[in-house]
Order: C-alpha cells, then structure tokens, then sequence
C-alpha cells in the first residue's frame, strides 16, 4: 500500500511540474469586442481569431486555439468573415485576398511590424475592412510596398496608425474605397496610381502627426 501512494506522489508531482512549466495560453475575454458595421458587404458572422501567444498550437482559430498568424487566418476565412487580431505584435507578409474585415483589438498595441524586410498589408480583392492596427517599418524598395497597398475597390481604411513606412498607403486603381481616421506619422501619406480611377471616389479624413 506505501508503495502505491509513493508511486502516486511521484506521478501527481511530474504531472504538476510539467503543467506549471507548459505555456499556458490565456483565454482572451471576448465580452467586450465591439466591431464597426460596414456598409460594403453583408457579414455573415463567421469570425476567426488571431493571438500571437498561441506559440504553442493547437491553431483553429477559435476563440480557445486561435491563429499564430494574421495570414494563416486570411487563408482559413471565407467571404465575409471577421478576422479579429488580438493585441500583440505580428512580423509577416499580409495578402488580403479574400473580402473579410480585418480588425485589430487596439489600434496602438496591435502592430504590424515590416521589420525592414516584409511587405506590410497588401489588399487584392475588392469589399476589405482593414481597422485597428499600427502598421509600421515597411521599408523594401519594391514599388506597390507599403504600409497597405490597395488594388481593389470599395475597400475601407479606418482608425489606424501608420508610421515610420516608406510610403503609408498606395492606392493602385482603385475606386469607391475611404480612408479615414488614420493617424500617419513619418512616411509619405498617400501615393496613387491611376489619378483617374482612383480619385473618383476616394474620401479622405486624414490625422498626420509629427
């Protein structure tokens, strides 16, 4: 009978060793997330979710297992879903080839971070919301890199940060799309292409800072 409960002990220890040394993931309080309602399309109320601390996995993008990556989620949504991002800091190649909305949790603690090396937010698909970010340090010389690169339609840009990037946002044929309440600080502001086309519909209500 000792050797039994010695034999208990030493399992119940190892079990709480290795619990108390694990990565825990804490799960994130959802109670309070408020998403803007857009106009563009109708939103199917799919949403999936992103959190840079999931390190660990599993990744389903549920609110439990949510996505390391903001791209890994783009790729998993379908049309109209939310991809809501949880503050942290995200360090990828962001192409936004579905019609989502793409939501950060707080505008000044969910970055985008170029490194210097990565490509910032590319929009290739027409009805995008893109709200709540701090996209920054997008610096490659290519020419449709920025902090967001726009070549769609009817995309909406709103209540983000953009700073510190080559160039802040870059519209390339695009009409119908709105950018507004951003703060830009230390990059070029706006570069369009196709004056014609873009300029159309485009309404701005921009904040710069220096």
């Amino acid at each position: 009978m000792k050797k039994r409960y010695i034999a208990l002990f030493i399992i119940s220890l190892f079990i709480l060793t290795n619990f108390s040394s694990a990565n825990i993931l804490t799960i994130k309080d959802t109670s309070n997330i408020k998403i803007k309602k857009t106009n563009n399309f109708i939103v199917n109320n799919e949403m999936i979710y992103v959190d840079d601390d999931n390190t660990a996995g599993p990744w389903d993008g549920t609110i439990e297992h949510p996505y390391k990556y903001i791209q890994d989620a783009i790729n998993k949504s379908s049309e109209g879903y939310i991809v809501y991002v949880f503050n942290g800091t995200y360090s990828e190649d962001i192409t936004v080839h579905k019609s989502i909305q793409l939501f950060g949790e707080d505008k000044e603690k969910t970055i985008v971070d170029g490194t210097g090396n990565k490509r910032g937010i590319l929009v290739a698909v027409d009805n995008v919301t893109i709200s709540g970010f701090t996209i920054k340090n997008v610096f490659i010389e290519w020419w449709d890199c920025c902090g967001i690169t726009i070549k769609a339609d009817k995309i909406k840009v709103n209540d983000n940060i953009i700073s510190n990037n080559r160039r802040g946002i870059l519209l390339y044929n695009s009409s119908e799309t709105t950018v507004e309440n951003n703060i830009f600080s230390y990059n070029h502001i706006i570069i369009i292409e196709n004056l014609f086309k873009s300029a159309l519909y485009l309404s701005f209500n921009i904040h710069i800072i220096y």
